[in-house]
């Protein structure tokens, strides 16, 4: 009963959006990976999402609110690719941008009930293994075209295919009987290499991507939802939890001045350990404790048994604690964070951990409300407060916020130095601020040696090879899709000020290695 239905019945849009699908994948691959996660990602990820807009919208279904918002937040997650070039934030965005968009694609399909705590766990789970366990039925579903069009369009797909490894063959030969055809192709033949690398992963990976649209639009919605679990006896619970707050109450008493020393803005007197030491310490103890605590309370919520859908009051009181103990924790850990960033700047790992840190706080505060209220659903609620976070760090662009805020620290004299060499390692972003702070006699040295390390990892510098002088600077990253705002800026400031950056500082190649031991030896070029 279950095989037949979930049987795949073609019809008439499945080969034609299995041909979108192959198309998107492709571009993701080639304008995405291959461009560094940059510019051109953010055109994939777009028409990835107007892809499979179009193929899982129904009339027929109600959209929910919160597929809304995962689908907004989803195509908001494309800023960050265009605007930053911090790594961790393109990365968690792209990651990110992938789960809210199938979130949107199951509202899109009416498979978006998500029941119960673990809903949204299970759709992802199922969505996942019916995604590759389906793979082959998607396949044949795609290919078993019913139109005399489809049909055509499938006999072209498989002759390119099978010409493929013939045209391997053949072009080679020819290049090596013609001089005329051999410069043709080499022009051409540089691409050919990554080209192939992206046609053969497309052939791989387009499949799967296939298998897991047709599951989602084509499986019943039963098969993504969670099943219930009876839960574990009231007075096992409680016990577990009793010993479990007992623990946090004699520890809140045995650290009582470790904790509350952080608000009134100074060190505890009788700790001998730095501001690094002090915020470091909060914040591992954060992620420590709130981890198992959000493990915790989730046991609780979903395996306690509960009595007319209800949470016991003993175990809500229990929780109430462990969330409330949380977030003093989260509270504590923010303000040592403050500290470190005030008297040392500010750096992205600094600024990153502060919003985690924010968003670990709300996520159990929504814990809190969910022991009180069953509509609240606290995995849905992280996932979207975390792409709302990363739609932030990325369009405010966390490297351009943590270069000014150090600039302007550094400039109104709450930073008595700036760390020349963390600004070389932001990079692009730290063009614009490295420019200005040539001016300034006490980093003038510094920010030139940078500017000049910056220059070299985003220009080939041309040469005059019988004076050895720098002639010219040509761009390293030409295609549209391998940029983004920020090295747009970057290229502007190198390209507008090159002469009055580098000219009688570096336009002898040779003394470059002379001046920088040198500026070493000298104590100029240092670690802030």
């Amino acid at each position: 009963m279950e095989e037949n239905k979930n049987k795949f019945v073609p019809d008439n849009k499945d080969m034609p959006f299995a041909l979108l699908f192959i198309l998107g994948t492709f571009i993701s691959l080639a304008w995405g990976i291959w461009g560094g996660f940059r510019f051109g990602y953010a055109v994939s990820h777009v028409i990835a999402l107007a892809i499979g807009t179009a193929y899982f919208v129904c009339r027929d279904k109600r959209i929910t609110a919160y597929g809304l918002l995962c689908g907004i937040i989803s195509l908001l997650l494309a800023l960050p690719f265009a605007i930053t070039s911090n790594a961790a934030v393109r990365i968690l965005s792209a990651f990110a941008g992938v789960l809210l968009e199938w979130v949107w694609f199951a509202s899109l399909s009416g498979k978006a009930g998500f029941n119960g705590d673990l809903g949204l766990f299970g759709f992802f789970l199922g969505a996942f293994f019916y995604g590759i366990g389906d793979m082959p039925k998607s396949v044949k579903a795609a290919a078993s075209a019913k139109t005399e069009k489809s049909k055509k369009t499938l006999k072209i797909l498989a002759g390119v295919l099978c010409a493929v490894p013939v045209l391997a063959v053949v072009i080679p030969l020819l290049i090596s009987s013609d001089v005329a055809f051999e410069t043709l192709a080499m022009k051409i033949l540089p691409d050919a290499a990554p080209l192939a690398a992206q046609i053969i992963l497309t052939i791989i990976i387009a499949p799967f991507i296939i298998g897991f649209a047709f599951s989602l639009k084509k499986r019943e919605k039963s098969a993504f939802e969670s099943k219930s679990f009876k839960g574990f006896d009231t007075a096992f619970s409680a016990s577990f939890f009793a010993a479990v707050s007992l623990c946090y109450i004699v520890y809140l008493f045995s650290q009582l001045a470790y904790f509350f020393s952080a608000f009134s803005g100074f060190l505890p007197p009788k700790f001998e350990f730095s501001y690094a030491e002090y915020a470091r310490r909060g914040f591992f103890e954060l992620c420590a404790i709130a981890g198992i605590n959000l493990v915790l309370i989730f046991f609780m919520i979903i395996f306690s048994k509960k009595k007319d859908g209800k949470i016991p009051a003993i175990l809500k009181i229990f929780g109430c604690f462990i969330g409330a103990f949380t977030l003093l924790i989260s509270a504590t850990a923010l303000s040592k964070m403050y500290l470190y960033i005030r008297n040392y700047g500010m750096t992205v790992l600094r600024l990153g951990t502060s919003v985690f840190m924010i968003i670990m706080a709300l996520t159990f505060i929504a814990v809190i409300i969910r022991l009180f209220n069953e509509k609240i659903k606290v995995l849905q609620f992280a996932l979207a407060v975390s792409g709302i976070a990363l739609v932030v760090l990325g369009t405010f662009n966390i490297n351009s916020l943590v270069v000014k805020y150090n600039y302007d620290a550094y400039k109104s004299g709450r930073l008595k130095e700036i760390d020349i060499n963390y600004l070389y390692e932001i990079g692009e972003e730290s063009v614009p601020y490295l420019y200005k702070l040539t001016d300034d006699k006490e980093t003038e040295k510094n920010a030139e040696f940078a500017l000049w390390s910056i220059c070299n990892e985003m220009f080939y510098v041309e040469f005059d090879e019988k004076t050895n002088k720098m002639t010219g600077i040509e761009k390293i990253k030409t295609e549209f899709y391998e940029n983004n705002s920020a090295s747009k800026r970057a290229y502007e400031i190198f390209d507008e000020n090159f002469d009055e950056l580098f000219d009688g500082f570096l336009n002898d190649y040779e003394a470059l290695g002379t001046l920088f031991e040198q500026a070493w030896e000298n104590g100029e070029i240092e670690h802030n």
